[in-house]
């Protein structure tokens, strides 16, 4: 599989939806929610820059980019992330032009190539105090990772095609158990079932202070993308 982290404090991304609350609004159990939160944060401040890694895994190879991740406008909460690589891949570039299918619901552009054959794309996200959201093009947040939850809880999202995507809080650590770099930390783990074809999951990964550490992309061959710090 595929796998591609990154950390973004916070960003995204992301990619696959390239695909960052103090309190969450239910509109129903188990149904959609939107964030609030504080988002006066160091991370969404217009100009930083963080640096991540992309992690492709296609059996037993393993290949390796790094990329960064900018902030370059910030509108009451919401900002908007550039993720750029450089990368000779052509595996990692296949496999990231298959994740296109989100550039319209989330407004992306509908390629992640650039002229001279690197990976960049842009996005909109909230990320606050209670979590991360995904923008999309009508300014509607697709939630991807709370804080204050447990581990079964469930929400959803409508897409403009009119899907419903369904995310599951998998894990929520009561122990320092997840590496981040040279220290351990502890996460919740959010598992989405997209409806767009060739992704069989996508596994976000996420602290309170730290933000959305890790997204891990499955798709349907096997392979899997991680973007992480």
């Amino acid at each position: 599989m595929k796998k591609r982290k990154f950390k973004i404090k916070w960003l995204l991304l992301l990619l696959c939806g390239m695909l960052a609350m103090v309190a969450c609004e239910k509109e129903e159990e188990g149904g959609s929610i939107t964030l609030k939160g504080d988002t006066n944060l160091e991370e969404n401040k217009v100009g930083t820059v963080l640096n991540s890694m992309v992690r492709l895994i296609i059996g037993d190879k393993r290949l390796i980019g790094s990329g960064k991740s900018k902030v370059t406008a910030n509108d009451d909460g919401v900002i908007e992330v550039e993720l750029s690589m450089q990368t000779e891949s052509e595996p990692l570039k296949n496999v990231l032009s298959r994740l296109a299918g989100y550039a319209e619901e989330f407004n992306i552009d509908d390629s992640f190539s650039t002229s001279d054959g690197n990976i960049k794309a842009k996005g909109k996200l909230f990320n606050s105090t209670d979590g991360v959201a995904i923008v999309n093009s009508s300014g509607r947040q697709a939630v991807v990772m709370k804080y204050d939850v447990n581990v079964g809880d469930t929400w959803t999202y409508k897409t403009k095609k009119g899907t419903v995507e369904t995310f599951k809080v998998t894990k929520k650590s009561t122990d320092n158990d997840y590496n981040m770099g040279f220290t351990k930390i502890k996460v919740v783990q959010v598992e989405q079932i997209p409806a767009e074809p060739g992704v069989t999951k996508v596994v976000y990964t996420g602290n309170h202070k730290f933000g959305l550490v890790e997204v891990a992309v499955h798709l349907e061959d096997g392979s899997v993308i991680s973007l992480f710090k």
